[in-house]
């Protein structure tokens, strides 16, 4: 039986007092102000293009808000943050704080699981529970893999630098973690950008079977990509919830979808978000569940378990690596190729050499 509540006793306190602070400000009437304050600042930003003058509005006000109240509910105790995180999660859901907490975490289960294409409506909840988790870092990660194919090399290696700078701000059991995760021997901001670069498969889903190291690397691969590329700065562990389909409709896709919602349609705008927001508490508390939610569930032939998906992307990278060693040892190396044409210049010097020699011995006979 999966009970997420009970597996995020074991997040520490800064990352249930994020979740409150998400859950606090990540409403649909906040993403339509932060809509309409975005729609302002292009017309302003333009007006000033032509004016020639410095526009000095801020326009991060909605990330600012966020940051700020993450960081207030971190000075509060953990029994308040649980509380806090209870209430706001019962409000979303329209159901009265006095409901058991087992019944409370199936309904944030079900809730997600609608933001889910495939049908696991026959699922259990610890079952659901399971795919919601792999479906969320996969959708993390294709984010990722996109955003990184649209960079230049100038960007790379500025992400690459940012990598460099999350790693040593990491504790030697985190850097560990991530390692494992990576499946890395060395962890530096290179290896990390070559793995997510070169490998092209989702090398986040690989890692310890608990997901921490999986959870570690793609919160800081994350913060590297928001922080360097798209020039957005939040607490460290925001951007899990921001880099998923949440993040379409707060970037520009989203509000040229958006742009013509009617407050008629809100309702169906707050679906959409409470979904997001619930599928990344359960991707949370899978990660601190420390294992599956249903280790023995026997999969249905359309679902796939992570255990299966990690395999597959091992054998995926595996097949990979070896197709690449076997191109490098079909190739001439540098030294190679050196030898080659030393040789053939000492055969062309040789045989010139004979006809000259040739032609002396002629001209000595005449």
């Amino acid at each position: 039986m999966a009970n997420i509540f009970e597996s995020l006793k074991e997040a520490p306190d800064d990352v249930i007092a994020l979740q409150v602070a998400l859950f606090q400000c990540v409403t649909a009437e906040n993403v339509l102000r932060s809509m309409g304050n975005k729609g302002q600042t292009i017309i302003r930003e333009k007006v000033f293009n032509l004016l020639r003058r410095e526009n000095k509005q801020n326009s991060n006000d909605f990330n600012e808000f966020i940051e700020s109240t993450y960081n207030d509910l971190r000075a509060e105790d953990r029994k308040k943050l649980d509380i806090k995180l209870l209430n706001c999660i019962a409000q979303r859901l329209d159901l009265h704080l006095a409901i058991p907490i087992q019944n409370l975490s199936d309904k944030v289960i079900e809730e997600a699981s609608k933001s889910i294409e495939q049908d696991i409506s026959s699922l259990t909840p610890a079952q659901k529970a399971d795919f919601i988790a792999v479906e969320f870092q996969n959708r993390i990660r294709k984010q990722i893999n996109r955003l990184l194919k649209e960079k230049s090399d100038t960007e790379l290696a500025q992400l690459e630098k940012q990598l460099d700078i999350d790693i040593a701000q990491m504790t030697p059991e985190n850097r560990e973690r991530m390692k494992d995760a990576l499946h890395v021997e060395t962890l530096t901001g290179k290896t990390v950008r070559d793995t997510l670069v070169q490998t092209g498969v989702p090398i986040l889903l690989l890692g310890s079977a608990s997901g921490l190291g999986t959870f570690v690397a793609t919160t800081t691969i994350i913060h590297a990509v928001f922080t360097t590329l798209l020039g957005i700065t939040l607490p460290f562990g925001v951007y899990t919830v921001l880099n998923s389909t949440l993040a379409l409709i707060m970037g520009p896709v989203g509000l040229a979808l958006l742009a013509g919602l009617t407050i008629s349609k809100t309702s169906s705008m707050k679906k959409k978000i409470d979904r997001e927001l619930f599928m990344e508490l359960v991707y949370l508390a899978f990660v601190f569940n420390g294992e599956q939610f249903a280790p023995y569930y026997t999969e249905m032939s359309t679902w796939k378990s992570p255990d299966q998906i990690r395999a597959e992307v091992e054998n995926t990278l595996t097949a990979k690596i070896n197709e690449l060693q076997s191109y490098n040892n079909s190739l001439v190396t540098q030294d190679e190729l050196k030898r080659q044409i030393e040789n053939i210049e000492a055969v062309a010097a040789k045989k010139s050499m004979n006809k000259l020699q040739n032609l002396r011995n002629y001209m000595m006979i005449k």
